[in-house]
């Protein structure tokens, strides 16, 4: 984004900071969805590995399919691109201005659908 025009650098965080919080809570749907599936594993039945395991679904939530190669120290293959479960968003902007988060709706996929 360093390399756009200033016009086009101010659009960019305009809908940055427009869909901040959507992102945020789209992320917390996905992250809810597979921690539920948790719930019929045998490691969930011990109380004591319960928040290692929804913390572990949460961080993955966020890193993607890099996350192991980020504990052991690497970057990610592809800085700043969205993780998988975001194909199933679309970011558009509305009459108004701002910017908002939709599902897509053909790529939409049954098992992410919160």
């Amino acid at each position: 984004e360093k390399m756009l025009d200033d016009h086009l650098q101010v659009e960019v965080q305009r809908g940055r900071d427009d869909v901040a919080c959507e992102v945020c809570s789209a992320a917390v749907k996905v992250a809810a969805t597979r921690a539920k599936k948790l719930r019929s594993t045998p490691e969930y039945k011990d109380r004591w590995q319960r928040e290692a395991l929804v913390s572990e679904v949460v961080t993955r939530v966020c890193h993607g399919k890099d996350y192991e190669r980020l504990a052991e120290g690497f970057y990610p293959t592809v800085p700043g691109n969205p993780p998988e479960w975001a194909e199933n968003w679309d970011v558009r902007k509305g009459g108004d201005g701002k910017w908002t988060l939709q599902r897509a709706k053909a790529k939409a996929s049954n098992s992410e659908a919160a």
